[in-house]
């Protein structure tokens, strides 16, 4: 499942409260319902856990879409198009976030594309974004201590089974 954040679908109401559609779904007036202070107090405790829980499936949707949309803009080069040095450099100044910050979600980003099954887990709301950090920093950890991962088997079996053409298959399998 990809997540695909449409950006011609944010636009603004009447009363400047933005439309939001992610992977399909549409959020009007999302703010006024679920993130303004001056009227959470009137929702039912049943509207504040399901909109917790659809506010968590949206953040993780878009942050797995800014790094997928962070990493192929890098890809494409589309730094020189803005007439920036760098799609961090752009990046940062158009969010107003250090660029340290961003060079940390596009080394994200380029990670995720090597582990799809992760960006899956982000995109699906299964894991947040701190989740994916904390796992791709345990992975760079242990590639760092252990680069070559090995494996050592010892097979032990009587000498009389050595001619067994089954035990011969199973020791030259583990050879391999």
């Amino acid at each position: 499942m990809r997540c695909c954040l449409d950006i011609s679908r944010i636009t603004r109401s009447r009363r400047t409260r933005p439309f939001l559609s992610v992977g399909g779904c549409t959020f009007p007036g999302m703010q006024k319902k679920l993130g303004d202070f001056t009227t959470a107090h009137t929702l039912s405790d049943q509207d504040i856990v399901t909109g917790l829980a659809h506010i968590h499936t949206t953040e993780t949707q878009l942050a797995a879409a800014r790094l997928a949309m962070l990493t192929e803009a890098d890809r494409r080069g589309l730094a020189l198009q803005l007439g920036h040095s760098s799609i961090k450099r752009w990046y940062a100044k158009a969010v107003r976030l250090p660029e340290g910050n961003i060079a940390h979600q596009m080394t994200l980003g380029k990670w995720l594309t090597h582990n799809p099954t992760v960006a899956e887990a982000l995109t699906d709301g299964t894991i947040h974004y701190l989740h994916v950090k904390a796992i791709a920093d345990a992975t760079a950890t242990v590639l760092a201590a252990d680069p070559v991962p090995t494996r050592e088997v010892v097979a032990v079996h009587r000498r009389s089974m050595a001619a067994s053409p089954a035990l011969q298959a199973v020791l030259a399998a583990l050879t391999d």
